[in-house]
């Protein structure tokens, strides 16, 4: 997604390059000011539910960019998405943290750790020839149906019991 904003912002909306750069700073900013929420939320929202919607508020704006054209509506897109990430991540982390047993809880997050900054670095490595190969569009609803489907995970897999060490 990181990589597919600014071409977004360039072959929809006229090559703009400050909108470029909006757009990533809105989602990322968003993404600052949820984390910030999430502080405050987690004490008093059981963090499942918090996790759960979080990620579905943060996957589905993202449609919103391929029913519209309007820049608005992008940069209202991404600030929703942005937020809701913030948001998603800490509850996310505290339950993935609180499922494995303690004695093994340290190797098996820095493992996860690893495949999540792998796993980017091969996305971004496929982004570049899909953004150069596909329309923005087949491309941007891609992402918008991979965090759909990674939401849509996630609340099966919150529905699991912890397992006790």
């Amino acid at each position: 997604m990181t990589a597919a904003i600014p071409v977004l912002a360039f072959a929809t909306y006229d090559r703009n390059a400050k909108l470029a750069g909006l757009l990533l700073g809105i989602w990322g900013g968003g993404a600052m000011v949820g984390s910030m929420l999430a502080l405050r939320l987690v004490r008093s929202i059981d963090p499942y539910r918090l996790g759960t919607v979080a990620w579905m508020l943060q996957a589905l704006p993202l449609w919103g960019i391929l029913v519209s054209r309007s820049s608005v509506v992008a940069i209202v897109a991404l600030a929703l998405s942005g937020v809701a990430n913030g948001v998603r991540v800490p509850p996310i982390i505290g339950l993935t943290t609180r499922r494995i047993p303690r004695r093994i809880r340290g190797e098996t997050m820095t493992t996860a750790s690893s495949l999540v900054v792998g796993a980017g670095f091969f996305a971004l490595l496929a982004s570049g020839p899909a953004l150069d190969n596909l329309d923005i569009v087949v491309v941007w609803g891609a992402i918008a149906a991979l965090q759909t489907a990674a939401a849509a995970i996630f609340v099966r897999a919150a529905r699991q019991p912890i397992a006790t060490p």
